[in-house]
């Protein structure tokens, strides 16, 4: 059922748009362009931006945008656009199957993931991104005469490639979970009046199979031409003067159609419409925002002033949009939180046309939900915000606003934002805003909000299940409430403690004696408490400036009986959740907020390993180690936490169910091969399942059983620090952790865990969450027990050519397959190694895919890899390690020295990986292939749809 209802325009104005109370502008003055920023604009319309930055990014970010997306597709046209994009990176008169063509992208040293493409509501991108070398002129010249055919329609519809990307943008949309949001783009059609007729989910494979590709054809004569063209390159580029000239000559000949359709704004289309009220049923089985009883309301209020975007104003109006975000999610996530409700959620979020409003309320709590979120938004507008709100959000967004010029992606994406959307993009934007912002008092900023919040939306969306009585819920009726909702105070207030610990609590933690001893090898000293407590010293310069603390204890899940498992494996989440000693969650979020920590710290627990971990500056290093002191001696019970806990796993699963069965496969596939079911943390179905019936108390002593006892924890501290300091403040929090010779009955784990392949196969319906089929192999061997990192580089390598062969499989061998990747991983809590590929393909084509898998294993065990293929992946693998050497921070080094202290792997330079991988050769990767891409140590997970009726 849909009921569309208009509201008439309550008055006009000449040259503006009246929405609900508010009126649209139609200024269109601009800013000028950055100078820095080299512009030119073509007879033809075709635009182009060059933007040198000096960075050590190796890559040159190029991309061609076409001003047309999904939002200019026609009601009979649904996903043509996506489709073109598709054709297009497939087939020019120059290139065919570029992603694959592994030939001509080692010949300019690039990969397929520098060639991308990708279909928005308001335009399509694709982006070529080349290297900083000798061969930037020839990947240059590839890259241009790439677009060049894009745009100069030379396209090519062969019928095997068509069918081929049938098969392929239904697998896109299935992995995109497409039915978990069809309902809710449903609503958004309705509201925003534009884009093509959506297609019902169970009838998405039979319209792809279907659709004419002569509207497709049709779609790319009328939208791709150079007056929506612009071309974007940001980063390291030598002579500006030579790119210019070779653009100019490459696109100034094609030619504009002197009939071609006009070009409409999207977002102006909206904001001219009358104010909707629309009330959908939901129709579909799964919907990733609602269960069954529970209704969605959404509630847009219009951006009146769209049309500034291109002026100095609109800039500062985005700006406050921006923090009007962060507050009113704040205010919304602390009401939620604090009350303990959990009968609604109210969500807030904008976009350049409006503000969106988002309550998902179980049934009859659709009142109560919507005037909770109103009444907040009504408080922010009459009495704006507290200085300490103020001033925290100011400065979180300063800071994400540092040093930001330097990165050629911000620059990509300001000139994306200029040319697709006309906002301003003057010289030294960002350097004008901090200023402003830095300067913006409380009470400007009120006045900002007046402007930007409307206390009734202008548009109203309701979503409901067949029956509810949401479904029967009038326009008068919904704006009543809005109308009736009371301003609602920041009611939740918490004050950040002073410090964790008082005074009195800390004078009394005694002195403790120690011993210390160094190893020269590692360039580290070792210290030992009388509690039993180790202590690791890495002395070293880090970046950013933060000293570093990684605690870990040898003693896992297997200490732990199957009965307490569930207890064990997510006591750490639930007393993090929970706060710590007489602090609750909301108030060390506070405190937090203060500090170099923000995030606090993470604990975690794996099969044979559990630990806690943080970071701080030199100057917050005490209040971090007042923490960790916290959480092993006064963890918090808190009945109300834990059941809110309870409540977002449920959320959690309920609400991403296409996404599970991903989790569920992983989560079987590996309890499988063990036969234990507790060698890992759950996923999935199991991880919701094993939580319900966890009980506070058992979690608590799991907890404890843990971290109640500190004699096995061996803590890392690396960064840069004065070390009589930093002795002093671990013997005095460190040193005083219980520890005692009474603990847990807990055997060192035996280790690696035992294999078992396996062969798993299941059916299932669509109605049960498939749509496709999805193949999982996992090739698992036990780790050496002396760590071999040449062994380890090769099998990275060989991981890498995997996934590069399985993602040629669409191209190649023209199969319906988009989500395919594959990759080495360690998990050292097992003393596993193992090379996962996954592969999703159509139902039809599994078995053939399945042979295709087969054949890349059988051809690199004789022997077949090309020049090609091993030169693209020796590339990207010595990319990989020196990105590590230009981001060589503390992080890096704290998480080699706990694979040494944890697991024995010794300590190598980056520069010693650099020069192995330089060594190896293809041989070395053919007979790392041989030794482990073997039957025996190979098991498998095929999940497919049953076979349906089409409709």
């Amino acid at each position: 059922m849909i009921i569309l209802k208009s509201f008439l325009l309550l008055f006009g104005l000449f040259n503006g748009i009246t929405v609900f109370g508010q009126t649209v502008e139609n200024n269109r003055s601009t800013e000028p362009l950055d100078p820095e920023i080299y512009f030119g604009q073509l007879d033809n319309g075709f635009r182009y931006y060059i933007k040198p930055v000096d960075t050590e990014n190796s890559k040159v970010l190029m991309s061609l945008y076409i001003k047309v997306g999904h939002s200019h597709e026609g009601k009979d046209k649904r996903d043509v656009a996506h489709f073109l994009e598709h054709m297009a990176a497939l087939h020019t008169k120059n290139f065919t199957h570029l992603y694959s063509n592994t030939k001509l992208l080692n010949s300019i040293g690039m990969d397929m993931i520098d060639v991308r493409a990708n279909t928005g509501i308001e335009y399509t991108q694709y982006q070529f991104n080349f290297p900083v070398d000798a061969d930037s002129k020839k990947a240059l010249e590839t890259g241009l005469s790439w677009f060049h055919g894009i745009v100069g329609r030379e396209v090519e519809f062969q019928k095997d490639d068509v069918d081929v990307q049938r098969k392929a943008i239904y697998e896109e949309i299935v992995g995109r979970h497409y039915k978990d949001n069809y309902i809710q783009s449903k609503m958004f059609n309705a509201i925003y009046g534009s884009g093509a007729d959506l297609i019902k989910p169970e009838n998405y494979e039979h319209y792809f199979q279907n659709l004419d590709i002569k509207k497709i054809i049709r779609f790319y004569k009328d939208w791709y031409r150079p007056d929506l063209a612009s071309l974007v390159v940001v980063g390291n580029i030598k002579d500006v003067e030579a790119m210019e000239h070779q653009i100019r000559k490459m696109f100034s000949k094609l030619q504009v159609n002197p009939d071609s359709r006009p070009h409409e704004d999207w977002h102006l289309n909206y904001l001219r419409r009358p104010c909707q009220f629309v009330v959908l049923e939901n129709d579909v089985e799964a919907f990733g925002g609602l269960s069954n009883d529970e209704v969605g309301i959404y509630t847009l209020i219009r951006n009146s002033k769209y049309q500034e975007r291109g002026t100095w104003a609109g800039v500062k109006r985005g700006l406050i949009k921006e923090l009007l975000k962060n507050v009113v999610r704040i205010r919304f996530d602390y009401y939620q939180k604090y009350t303990h409700q959990t009968s609604y959620k109210l969500h807030y979020n904008y976009s350049r046309s409006g503000n969106l409003i988002r309550v998902i309320a179980g049934e009859g709590k659709e009142r109560k939900g919507l005037q909770q979120a109103f009444g907040i938004l009504k408080d922010i507008k009459s009495n704006g915000i507290t200085k300490e709100e103020w001033d925290k959000i100011r400065k979180d967004k300063l800071q994400g606003m540092q040093n930001i010029e330097d990165n050629p992606h911000y620059w990509k994406k300001a000139i994306w934002s200029y040319d697709v959307y006309g906002e301003a993009l003057p010289v030294n934007k960002n350097q004008r805003l901090q200023k402003w912002l830095e300067n913006l008092s409380l009470d400007e900023l009120h006045t900002w909000f007046l402007e930007v919040l409307s206390e009734m939306p202008d548009d109203i969306g309701i979503i409901a299940a067949k029956g509810n009585k949401a479904l029967s819920y009038t326009e008068k009726k919904v704006r009543h409430w809005i109308e009736e909702a009371a301003p609602i105070a920041n009611i939740y207030k918490p004050t950040a403690p002073e410090s964790l610990m008082s005074k009195e609590e800390v004078s009394r933690l005694p002195d403790v004696v120690y011993t210390k001893r160094e190893n020269p090898e590692l360039r580290v000293k070792e210290l030992k408490f009388e509690n039993g407590v180790k202590v690791v010293l890495q002395n070293v310069d880090s970046t950013p400036d933060k000293v570093l603390v990684h605690g870990f204890s040898p003693k896992g899940i297997s200490c732990f009986s199957k009965d307490e498992y569930c207890s064990a494996v997510f006591a750490p989440t639930i007393f993090n959740y929970s706060g710590v000693g007489r602090w609750n969650k909301f108030e060390l979020e506070q405190f937090f907020a203060e500090t170099s920590f923000p995030y606090g710290i993470e604990h975690y627990i794996d099969y044979a390993t559990s630990g806690i971990k943080g970071e701080a500056t030199l100057s917050d290093l005490e209040d971090l180690l007042q923490l960790i002191y916290l959480y092993f001696t006064a963890p918090r019970k808190d009945t109300k936490t834990f059941t809110r806990w309870k409540n977002e796993e449920k959320e959690m699963y309920l609400h991403r169910q296409s996404g599970v069965l991903n989790f569920d496969m992983k989560d079987k596939l590996i309890t499988s091969i063990a036969k234990d079911s507790t060698i890992v943390t759950p996923g999935g179905t199991r991880r919701f399942k094993s939580s319900k019936g966890i009980g506070l108390d058992e979690a608590y002593q799991a907890y404890k059983n843990i971290y109640g006892n500190a004699r096995n924890f061996t803590f890392l501290i690396s960064g840069k620090y004065p070390e009589e300091k930093i002795i002093y403040l671990l013997t005095k929090y460190l040193g005083n952790l219980p520890g005692d010779d009474k603990s847990i009955d807990c055997l060192p784990p035996v280790l690696p865990r035992e294999i078992h392949k396996v062969s798993l196969y299941k059916e299932m319906t669509p109605e049960e969450g498939l749509d496709n089929a999805k193949i999982r192999w996992w090739y698992v061997w036990p780790m050496d027990t002396s760590y071999n990192w040449q062994e380890d580089i090769k099998l990275d390598f060989l991981g890498r050519v995997i996934m590069r062969e399985v993602q040629n499989i669409r191209d190649v061998k023209k199969r319906g397959v988009y989500i395919a990747y594959a990759g080495k991983q360690n998990m050292s809590s097992l003393q596993w190694s193992t090379i996962s590929i996954n592969v999703d393909c159509t139902t039809e084509e599994w078995g053939l895919v399945l042979g295709d898998m087969e054949e890349i294993e059988r051809e690199l065990k004789e022997k077949k890899l090309t020049t090609d293929m091993f030169n693209i992946v020796a590339r990207w693998l010595i990319e990989k390690y020196q990105a590590a050497i230009a981001n060589d921070n503390v992080q890096e080094k704290s998480k080699k020295l706990y694979q040494y202290y944890r697991h024995g792997e010794n300590i190598v330079t980056i520069e010693e990986v650099l020069n192995y991988i330089q060594s190896l050769t293809r041989e070395d990767i053919l007979k790392t292939a041989k030794k482990y891409l073997k039957e025996q140590y190979r098991s498998e997970y095929i999940a497919k749809s049953k076979m349906v009726d089409t409709p």
